[in-house]
């Protein structure tokens, strides 16, 4: 019999598994590491000589019954650790709530909880009258920081300027003015026939002396320091 004439199988083949199956397995799953990342948080516990985070019951504990209170730099370092650690829960809370559905009520208590020496929190069980101790602001840099200047000793600074800057441009302007005043004054009178008269002689900074000894300013009179 031609191959175009053979006969269909008679059963079905296999079916093809429904796309919601592989999804559904994906979303158990990550509700699954969110259950472990919450309680990692919350239960948590780290040695002194191990690497890690401590989970939030440790936290809660050792800063309430520590030997550095509030205000010191172990304090507020931990406090710090304290309060990104339930932030961290918060996160972790709402995507399981988007993805999962209701959230363990003890994840909610502990991320919401006041963290001691909050209102509504735990106190610090230490002695406030007791010396502090070395280590509770050990990585405090202690760098003297100088005085800020008072507004009378800023008024009161002299200011330094030296003479070749209040002095140089001046007297090179002043010297010029008196060298072409003279020069003019020299023409004139020999164009009006008379007869050549001496070059004057300079007095001080922008002042020239004429024949009589009196001085004849480039400004009208006036020194041109004094205007």
């Amino acid at each position: 019999m031609p191959k175009v004439f053979q006969k269909c199988p008679s059963g079905p083949g296999p079916k093809a598994k429904p796309p919601w199956r592989a999804l559904k397995k994906v979303v158990e799953k990550i509700c699954k590491d969110l259950l472990t990342l919450m309680d990692k948080i919350v239960n948590q516990i780290r040695g002194s000589s191990e690497l890690g985070r401590k989970g939030l019951k440790q936290q809660f504990d050792e800063q309430v019954k520590g030997k550095c209170g509030p205000g010191t730099w172990k304090w507020l370092t931990h406090d710090d650790e304290i309060r990104r650690n339930q932030t961290n829960l918060l996160e972790a809370i709402e995507k399981y709530e988007q993805s999962c559905g209701p959230a363990p009520s003890g994840m909610i208590d502990w991320s919401l909880r006041p963290r001691p020496g909050e209102p509504g929190g735990e106190n610090w069980k230490g002695d406030p009258n007791a010396p502090v101790d070395p280590e509770c602001n050990k990585g405090i840099d202690l760098k003297p920081v100088p005085a800020p200047k008072s507004d009378k000793q800023e008024k009161s600074a002299p200011v330094t300027v030296s003479a070749s800057q209040h002095t140089s441009q001046p007297v090179g302007v002043f010297v010029v003015a008196a060298a072409l005043l003279a020069a003019l004054a020299t023409a004139a009178y020999v164009l009006l026939g008379g007869p050549p008269v001496p070059p004057p002689a300079t007095a001080g900074m922008g002042g020239v002396m004429g024949p009589g000894g009196a001085r004849n300013n480039v400004w009208g009179g006036a020194d041109p320091y004094l205007l």
